[in-house]
């Protein structure tokens, strides 16, 4: 039979609530402190704990009671409820704890439970179990039997999620100090190849040796390039970023950018455009700017003949700054691949005399850390379009 419509409401959406706010979560003190309340509020218990197997104990992580029961302690799995449970991966439902051999009476004396029901988070393989507590003798209803099933699933779905999301943060913070070590070890060797091919320039007479020593000043320069991405990647994964926001004109971005850029534009003999802009956006102009530094370079490194243009479009409280070109365009099914990093398209190679491969990925970090937005579209064979849409000023 449903429930009454004057009831029906109020479980359900706190138990839709309980689940966007797991899915939030940070910490498994956060977890276990939203599911003991969450309990108490849908059960209409007096007590609630969140129990975690450690070994062949069990440990009593946190709970929300109207008098305390059994925070931070641990007890052998076979001598509590709890450890029965996560033991069985079977729910445990008491009517009165008097009467029930599963009970350690010495545990419970000091303490108003009379009745329980207890579930295992994850019942195949449980790691922890969630209970709800009544200070009277009584069968728990079956609604609420079921409400605490459905909490200890999304329990263990929030566990999970933490557990995958910490994995990624270690991977992550694991990466970054390799690239970091990686970075520094190189640059040592690098300025001493620099001061070796400075010797060899004086030293060479004859057009051999001269294009020889021209060669090497070439490769030094893109190995820097490369150490300087490595550098950059590396400082933007262990959060050495600090955002500074400003209100600043679009013009006062793209006009030194522009100056910037038209050298290696005129090099290629294609035309390089800048469409003024009144605008005024809120970002930090630093960030931005080697955001939109690394779209044009890319832009024009790709761009064999035709144009590169930089612009902006006001969309009500945003602003949309766009670098477009008319260069090879990226394959649909390529397109979500080119902010990995060291992903070039058709540079399968690594020929790095095309650059470094990291120049999007620095760009999609920075725009995440700027909490700005960033599209692509383009059409192979035809131009690529890159948006970026920030605050107006």
């Amino acid at each position: 039979m449903p429930l009454a419509p004057e009831l029906a409401p109020l479980p359900i959406q706190t138990l839709i609530d309980l689940v966007q706010r797991l899915s939030l979560a940070t910490s498994q003190a956060e977890i276990t402190a939203t599911v003991t309340r969450a309990i108490r509020r849908l059960t209409d218990a007096d007590g609630a704990t969140f129990v975690f197997r450690e070994g062949e104990c069990s440990y009593y992580a946190d709970e929300d009671a109207i008098t305390p029961l059994w925070k931070g302690r641990r007890f052998p799995l076979a001598q509590c409820i709890g450890g029965w449970t996560m033991e069985h991966g079977r729910m445990a439902v008491i009517d009165d704890i008097r009467g029930d051999d599963r009970i350690p009476e010495a545990a419970y004396r000091p303490t108003f439970v009379r009745s329980l029901a207890v579930a295992p988070v994850r019942t195949n393989t449980p790691i922890a179990a969630i209970g709800a507590y009544w200070a009277t003798a009584k069968r728990p209803a079956d609604v609420d039997i079921a409400m605490l099933q459905a909490i200890a699933h999304a329990a263990a779905l929030a566990l999970q999620n933490l557990e995958l999301v910490n994995s990624l943060k270690a991977a992550a913070e694991t990466k970054a100090r390799l690239l970091t070590a990686v970075g520094h070890d190189l640059r040592q060797p690098l300025q001493s190849l620099t001061l070796f091919a400075g010797v060899l320039e004086g030293e060479a007479t004859s057009p051999t040796g001269k294009a020889a020593v021209g060669q090497i000043n070439a490769a030094v320069d893109r190995m820097a390039n490369l150490l300087g991405s490595i550098l950059a990647l590396a400082e933007l994964g262990n959060g050495g970023i600090t955002v500074q926001r400003s209100q600043v004109a679009v013009d006062a971005l793209l006009e030194p950018l522009e100056a910037e850029m038209a050298p290696q534009a005129m090099a290629k003999g294609i035309t390089l455009r800048r469409m003024p802009s009144s605008a005024r956006i809120s970002t930090d102009p630093g960030l931005l700017s080697a955001v939109l530094r690394n779209l044009m370079a890319n832009s024009i490194r790709y761009t064999a003949r035709g144009r590169v243009v930089v612009g902006a479009r006001r969309h009500g409280d945003t602003v949309t700054l766009i670098v477009g070109d008319t260069g090879i365009g990226i394959d649909a099914a390529k397109q979500a691949m080119i902010f990995e990093e060291f992903y070039q398209i058709g540079n399968s190679a690594r020929d790095f005399t095309s650059g470094t491969g990291v120049g999007l990925a620095i760009v999609r970090r920075l725009v995440d850390i700027l909490g700005h937005h960033i599209q692509v579209r383009s059409i192979e064979g035809r131009g690529s379009l890159f948006a970026v849409t920030v605050p107006a000023a």
